[in-house]
């Protein structure tokens, strides 16, 4: 869901979450023989939201999500010294050749790209 929240109407959203709780809520009867109705009713009758063994285990499964969300963060974000070499080789193509309708000249773009 996190990497839908760029690239997806809210409304779409919505429905991809709709639709990834019913598989989840059909997985637990397959498995377990109860939904996600019935696990509700089960966390309010028996204060499981209270529970601090539960509490901790949330905690380390955000920290989990965090830590792969920083490390995907890390994965895409160019180390610097690629950054210093792209913009070497920028300076190297030198100042862009405009048309008089702002285009770029067909020249300058085939040399760059």
């Amino acid at each position: 869901m996190e990497q839908l929240k760029f690239t997806t109407a809210p409304q779409q959203q919505q429905e991809v979450m709709q639709i990834e709780m019913s598989k989840t809520s059909d997985a637990l009867f397959v498995e377990f023989g109860f939904d996600l109705s019935h696990l509700m009713r089960a966390m309010k009758q028996y204060k499981l939201t209270e529970n601090d063994e539960l509490k901790s285990f949330q905690k380390i499964v955000i920290a989990q999500k965090e830590s792969e969300a920083r490390k995907q963060q890390e994965a895409a974000t160019p180390k610097p010294e690629v950054i210093k070499q792209m913009l070497a080789e920028g300076d190297l193509l030198g100042a862009p050749e405009y048309k008089q309708n702002g285009t770029m000249t067909f020249d300058f773009f085939l040399e760059t790209s």
